[in-house]
């Protein structure tokens, strides 16, 4: 078992074994091949970018490996980045007020220049000085507003401006297509800031053993999936997935939900999600905070997944959430009927143990559980005590007509605990992407002092 070091100030001729002796990009952490129970660290106060893509030795099992922070605390975690960051004065006039950059040149951008192809031109949104913007349009023809974007899926992207965007903005960045951290077995993640894919925050199929916390998952999701459908979402446990959890997080500003166990086919006795925990999380201005669903084939309705599969131990308990459903992708969703912290999307599987819970909920729509396609409840799917808060009108669950003020009689109708509060919120406020970020970071830092019982817990490495 090593130890190995990455650095913005590195060397990738280096071993990467000590601190003195640092990596520099992720190119060649993922060119390396770990061992079991390795340990991998990025300085804290440094930025990465690219997708994170472990590559490890698990022919004879062992430990798993451990992605973690040095030389620093919770207040500057390392950075791994996806985005394209684009040089001011590239900028080509194309007429109409548009303008145009070659997005896959490595001499027009920095930043993540290794995303390329098709992804590398399929941009989910843009960040320009810290502000996003998701309006993506089908053609540049089609460009109206001020920000609006097109990326062809080949080379250019296109952005409507009043004038040269480079020098209107100091920062101008581009999210590809990318999963910011790819799909590894047996893995530790710690202390990580997660930021600037098109597609996914991370993403595991059919894998086991998989451990995040103390991660801040943001600025996810808007490339185009399948067709001009958007997709993008925080953390994705596909089909075939056990013992993976994500807990004590903070995911937001994501195109979809903050979390989702999905996926298909789902055709043999005892397949589907077992043991997954996303637990104590917090999230804000995501579509959603958790979802499910399931289905024996590519399409609904192909076939029946048989008895045993499904969702087995499967929670997402205590999330603190704040803004969902709002935030700069919510006016670029065609619909708002999946908007909710929990969403049900016609799950076909017999077995659905699946418990979910609220702690703290601030100015978030459109109900508190969108159950679509799905008719009832599925069975076993269970709310447990929650502190639930929704503005006077909104439905509790879709197709439902019992709001806040009728909360008692939704829980008891639905078997659901009678020591749940459920109250109207009509403060209308939005809460500060910074507040939601302190409020977590000391719910982190107090964790890890209860974990490691010392005085310092939120040091980290050396």
């Amino acid at each position: 078992m090593s130890e190995f070091y990455v650095s913005a100030q590195g060397d990738d001729r280096d071993d990467g074994r000590t601190p003195l002796s640092p990596w520099r990009t992720l190119e060649k952490v993922n060119g390396f091949t770990f061992q079991p129970g390795d340990r991998l660290r990025f300085r804290c106060g440094d930025t990465f970018y690219g997708p994170l893509n472990i590559r490890a030795n698990r022919m004879g099992g062992g430990p798993a490996c451990t992605v973690e922070p040095y030389g620093g605390d919770i207040r500057n975690m390392p950075k791994l980045s996806c985005y394209k960051i684009i040089r001011p004065e590239v900028w080509a006039d194309v007429g109409g007020g548009v303008w145009r950059v070659e997005i896959n040149n490595p001499a027009q951008i920095t930043g993540n220049i290794t995303t390329v192809g098709a992804d590398g031109a399929n941009i989910g949104f843009l960040n320009v000085d810290g502000k996003l913007y998701a309006n993506k349009s089908p053609s540049p023809s089609t460009l109206r507003r001020d920000w609006d974007f097109h990326s062809d899926g080949a080379s250019f992207l296109y952005v409507k401006s009043t004038q040269n965007p480079g020098q209107r903005a100091s920062s101008i960045m581009a999210a590809p297509r990318v999963v910011a951290i790819g799909d590894s077995p047996s893995m530790r993640y710690r202390y990580l800031d997660i930021t600037g894919a098109g597609g996914h925050g991370v993403r595991w199929a059919g894998r086991s053993d998989i451990d995040m916390r103390f991660c801040h998952i943001h600025e996810i999701g808007g490339s185009y999936h399948a067709g001009q459908t958007r997709y993008g979402n925080g953390a994705e446990i596909w089909v075939g997935c056990s013992n993976i959890t994500v807990s004590d997080c903070l995911l937001g500003d994501i195109y979809d939900t903050a979390t989702t166990t999905q996926g298909f086919p789902v055709q043999t006795p005892g397949a589907g999600w077992n043991r997954i925990g996303l637990n104590d999380n917090f999230a804000y201005r995501c579509a959603q905070a958790f979802e499910v669903w399931a289905r024996y084939g590519a399409t609904p309705g192909e076939g029946r997944c048989p008895e045993g599969s499904g969702f087995h131990e499967v929670s997402a308990l205590r999330w603190r959430l704040f803004d969902i459903g709002y935030g700069d992708f919510a006016d670029t969703r065609k619909s708002r009927n999946e908007v909710a912290p929990f969403l049900i999307y016609r799950t076909e599987t017999p077995d659905n143990d699946i418990r979910v819970s609220v702690s703290q909920m601030q100015n978030c729509g459109d109900r508190l559980i969108a159950n679509l396609g799905a008719g009832r409840l599925p069975r076993q799917y269970r709310l447990e005590t929650s502190n639930i808060a929704l503005r006077a009108g909104l439905p509790l669950m879709t197709e439902s007509n019992q709001t806040a003020r009728q909360g008692k009689a939704w829980l008891n109708a639905n078997g659901f605990s009678p020591d749940t509060k459920v109250v109207v919120d009509d403060r209308l406020k939005m809460t500060p992407q910074s507040e939601v970020k302190a409020l977590w970071m000391t719910h982190a830092s107090n964790m890890a002092a209860a974990a490691a019982n010392t005085a310092r817990p939120n040091r980290f490495g050396r």
